[in-house]
């Protein structure tokens, strides 16, 4: 009987993990998206309607008051609990997102827990294209499998089940459609100019989520504007006002 360390087990182990991951690429990558966001979103849903998280009343954030003031006034104000007028204290989108879910419910419970489902589904949709990204990005798809199955599995407290976590969520889930926007549109040497086009309007519908995002942006342009031919000069330029 061999046991584990010896050349034997060694090779018995790799064996059975080959056959795993060729198992696993037979399967549709759909699939696995699939089924990872019901994962994800299952367990968050749960946590929320277990744990109550609806009927805590915690201190709102700044993108909490400024989305009640957009579904109350109209106006983006207010980040603080005192009035203090027109802000650009946070990035629209979230707040905004937020503020149709205010519009929609009829008490402060039921806005909570809308908002609550809202970061879930996010979040479960940023874990879902795990596999995706690492199978755009070149990687095994077991490595994209794991990441988003574990992500999948662990809520963060301090983060997909918090009601004011700042849009982390959101932020995440645009992060990664826009790492595999960029890295499926340019994965080919012939840019087109209404590719360009379609580059920049993204990227700036990605900063109204997080202007944080504009070095990544940068990187971005830097890599694939070196590897595009002259002739595509105007295309880069008018893509990227």
């Amino acid at each position: 009987m061999q046991v584990l360390g010896t050349p034997v087990s060694h090779a018995w182990w790799r064996a059975w993990a080959d056959a795993a991951t060729c198992r696993l690429e037979r399967l549709s990558l759909r699939s696995f998206c699939l089924v990872i966001f019901c994962i994800a979103l299952a367990v968050r849903v749960g946590a929320i309607l277990a744990l109550k998280l609806y009927e805590r009343e915690n201190v709102r954030g700044e993108s909490e008051n400024i989305a009640r003031n957009l579904a109350s006034t109209g106006e983006f104000a207010n980040p603080y609990p005192s009035p203090t007028g027109p802000t650009a204290h946070s990035a629209p989108a979230y707040p905004f997102l937020w503020s149709l879910v205010f519009r929609a419910s009829e008490t402060d419970a039921e806005g909570r827990l809308g908002c609550l489902i809202l970061n879930a589904v996010l979040a479960s949709l940023a874990y879902a294209l795990l596999p995706l990204l690492g199978a755009v990005a070149g990687l095994p798809v077991v490595v994209g499998m794991l990441a988003g199955v574990l992500a999948a599995c662990v809520p963060r407290v301090w983060g997909d089940l918090m009601l004011d976590a700042g849009g982390t969520q959101l932020r995440a889930l645009t992060w990664i459609v826009m790492q595999l926007l960029t890295l499926y549109w340019f994965r080919g040497n012939v840019v087109s100019r209404l590719g360009w086009f379609a580059y920049g309007a993204c990227w700036g519908g990605a900063f109204h989520v997080d202007p944080s995002l504009l070095p990544v942006f940068v990187f971005w342009t830097v890599v694939v504007a070196r590897k595009v031919r002259r002739e595509t000069a105007s295309g880069v330029i008018s893509g990227l006002l």
